[in-house]
């Protein structure tokens, strides 16, 4: 039925789990799919649980010209493949491969069957092998559209593997436009079991949605769903989408759940808000389209993360705002879906505000002992212009809490420009393939090293990679008694860590060490204050192997408590004339982490509105904070806070009270006080030589006001400090 087998050659012999490579070495990639000028992509890969030496791949084939399926078939666990068109359809094109395994080895695809010509037709199909791929069933079609009415797209499928009531189930989910032109997508539901002789009804699972009140009479249920089975047999359907609050547009992933094998589904839900494209058109870096998709998988093995419901998806940062970058975030939920941990990064280059590098298009697979394995695309490695990609992993031995160090697994970038005719299949497809047996792995990705897009694959066992760091975070700041956190490395009951604390980056004056089997410690006795370096190595207890050690990190110990600040100026019940006054205050501490010093001035001593809240921070002695407001004639107060990095403060000074008005008459030279000093002032801006400088503002000078600045200004300031007896109060205008 299909090719003879593309036999690959690599550098070590594998069968199940030969693969040994270095941990900082991508394993030796292969073409799956046979040479074709034209493109293939939207990758999926299982293995047999029966069977870990049969693995079968399924893509997007445009060999034709047109959307036909891939098939490629391995049974010696990814060493040589062979690879075909699939031949079972209804219609002339296919597309939105899917492929999955019953828990007795039984593999199923799943695809759009649809037609463009001669009325356009579509519906979704699904075939069943029970020899390895040799023969395949007659497609079932799951639904068929009345001829030019509706469209299916994106389908995704699941079969419960579980002991539980509704194990052999299949549960399939799919958009529906209402009609070739577009209009907005619905969430379906439809489910069969492993026989695929009859079909429950069609559910709608995600309806669209309208807001009145915000001017908006239809929205969309959303895009690309995506189901998965729970230990317990209870089916959960994911999807990214539209969402609203104050009528403000936001993207987030939503979920319905069954709990009785698909007969009836919970109203939607808000898991998690996102920032990005929930359907087509959101860019990166090479004109890629990327999405919020969320790839899902649960642990249904038995082990100590059973039960547990996991996301990945790809999110934008938005307070990166120079480059908007592209992450791979990952979510869990230990109670059925009902709360959802923080968000933490699977990708470990440098993220927040500046980081240039985009992650998309993640996979997500859990083996049998519950370890996590994501595949995702990657484009650190193009320094230069960030848009050639690779494919990168990253696996979880605690049940999602961490993530280890990324492995580079493509060892050639790839060029999205290098493909014909993209303006086909969304530049390079909307998603790739990952699958584990216990530590062996299987992977498939859209690949353009040749020049075209190409399916190419690559097998390894996971490797013992170096620590990854978590906390405290590179530069930061902690107390002399921080917490060092770094991700699990390797499986829980077959790890060890040596960390090092140390006063250099070439850790030739170690301070801490200590060999443990956590992966979090507190170094005791306390540290003293200063800049510190870290880094970490593990072992496995069972072979005394070790790991290279992590990357280094440092962080500054201070236990730095700040007293409260010295108030300088402006004085204590002083008038200003200053519009633009500078604050400044004595802090004599011996920090060596940076203080925040918070500035409140109000226009009373309660400080319940403050008119300006302003923050500076510093480790100077004595810090000052310029103006930047001009303020209205009136009575102010002030007062400074002095906060430590660690968020410790004795609280707020006893406020300052200073007035403020825009001049006083007769000041001629700007000091706040009226005296003999503004009498020589006004004779030097009158009769010096040369002259001197006017007064400022002007009407200061003008004491007498008659709109004039001469003589009778100095006559009249001399009466009125020195006359007998004194003359009345000055009358500038």
């Amino acid at each position: 039925m299909y090719k003879g087998l593309l036999l690959v050659s690599v550098l070590v012999v594998i069968l199940l789990y030969g693969n040994v490579i270095a941990a900082d070495m991508p394993p030796p990639n292969y073409q799956v799919s046979s040479p074709t000028s034209q493109l293939q992509n939207e990758e999926m890969i299982v293995v047999s649980p029966t069977d870990s030496n049969m693995v079968m791949a399924l893509w997007r084939d445009f060999r034709l010209g047109y959307r036909q399926l891939g098939l490629g078939i391995s049974s010696d666990a990814g060493v040589s493949w062979g690879d075909m068109l699939f031949g079972y359809y209804r219609y002339e094109q296919q597309s939105d491969p899917a492929i999955d395994v019953d828990r007795d080895g039984n593999f199923y695809l799943c695809y759009m069957d649809y037609q463009v010509l001669a009325g356009a037709r579509s519906g979704l199909s699904i075939s069943k092998s029970t020899n390895g791929g040799v023969t395949w069933s007659w497609p079932a079609h799951t639904y068929e559209a009345p001829a030019g009415y509706a469209a299916e797209d994106k389908q995704f499928f699941t079969i419960d593997r579980t002991d539980g009531p509704y194990s052999g189930n299949i549960y399939m989910v799919w958009n529906r436009f209402p009609s070739w032109s577009g209009g907005y997508p619905r969430i379906m539901f439809v489910k069969t079991d492993t026989s695929l002789t009859s079909w429950s009804d069609t559910i709608l699972v995600g309806p669209t949605w309208s807001a009145p009140e915000c001017g908006v009479s239809i929205i969309s249920g959303g895009m690309l769903p995506m189901p998965v089975v729970g230990s317990d047999g209870t089916v959960y359907v994911f999807w990214c989408g539209p969402a609203l609050d104050n009528c403000e547009y936001y993207t987030a992933i939503y979920m319905v759940k069954s709990v009785d094998g698909g007969d009836s589904f919970t109203e939607p839900v808000e898991v998690i808000n996102t920032e990005g494209g929930w359907g087509l058109g959101t860019y990166i870096d090479g004109t890629i389209d990327v999405y919020n998709s969320p790839m899902c998988a649960a642990d249904i093995f038995g082990g100590p993360y059973d039960g547990n419901i996991y996301i990945a998806y790809c999110d934008f940062d938005e307070t990166n705002t120079a480059f908007h970058d592209a992450n791979i975030e990952f979510i869990r939920s230990l109670d059925g879906g009902a709360t959802w941990s923080e968000p933490v990064y699977v990708n470990d280059d440098p993220t927040g505000p500046g980081a240039m590098y985009d992650q998309f298009h993640p996979w997500l697979c859990c083996n049998q002992e519950g370890t996590l394995v994501v595949l995702f695309y990657d484009q650190r490695m193009d320094v230069d212009d960030h848009f050639q990609f690779d494919a990168f992993a990253a696996y979880s031995f605690d049940g999602g809490r961490t993530f280890t160090t990324n492995h580079r697994v493509s060892g050639v970038s790839s060029n999205p420009y290098n493909c014909a005719a993209t303006t086909r299949a969304g530049k390079i497809g909307e998603y790739i393939g990952v699958t584990a047996f216990r530590d062996h792995v299987n992977a498939v990705w859209t690949d353009t090293r040749n020049g075209n897009q190409d399916v190419f694959g690559a097998n390894w066992v996971i490797p013992f990679l170096e620590p990854r760091l978590v906390s405290p975070a590179d530069n930061g700041c902690t107390k002399t008694t921080p917490e060092l956190r770094w991700a699990t490395t390797w499986k829980e009951d077959d790890d060890q860590y040596r960390v090092e604390v140390a006063g250099d980056a070439d850790f030739t004056s170690v301070v801490y060490s200590a060999l443990l089997d956590s992966v979090a410690i507190t170094p005791d006795p306390p540290l003293s204050n200063g800049l510190y370096y870290w880094r970490v190595k593990a072992f496995k207890t069972s072979s005394g192997d070790s790991s290279e050690y992590s990357a280094v990190r440092s962080f500054i110990s201070d236990n730095y408590i700040p007293v409260k600040p010295a108030l300088v100026l402006p004085e204590d019940k002083k008038t200003i004339g200053d519009s633009l006054p500078d604050f400044v205050w004595n802090d004599d501490h011996t920090a060596i982490a940076p203080v925040t010093y918070t500035l409140e001035i109000g226009t009373d001593e309660t400080f319940g509105n403050p008119a300006v809240t302003r923050q500076y921070s510093g480790i100077a002695d004595t810090a000052f904070a310029p103006g930047d407001r001009v303020y209205a004639d009136s009575v102010y107060y002030w007062r400074v806070e002095a906060v430590s990095a660690f968020d410790e403060s004795n609280g707020f000074t006893e406020p300052y009270e200073f007035s403020y008005i825009d001049f006083m008459c007769g000041d001629a030279n700007g000091d706040m006080l009226v005296n003999l000093l503004d009498i020589l002032y006004l004779i030097d801006y009158l009769y010096g030589s040369p002259i001197g400088p006017a007064p400022d503002p002007e009407a200061s000078g003008d004491v007498n006001a008659d709109g004039n600045i001469n003589l009778l200004d100095v006559l009249q300031l001399i009466d009125y400090l020195y006359g007998d007896p004194p003359q009345p109060e000055l009358i500038c205008p």
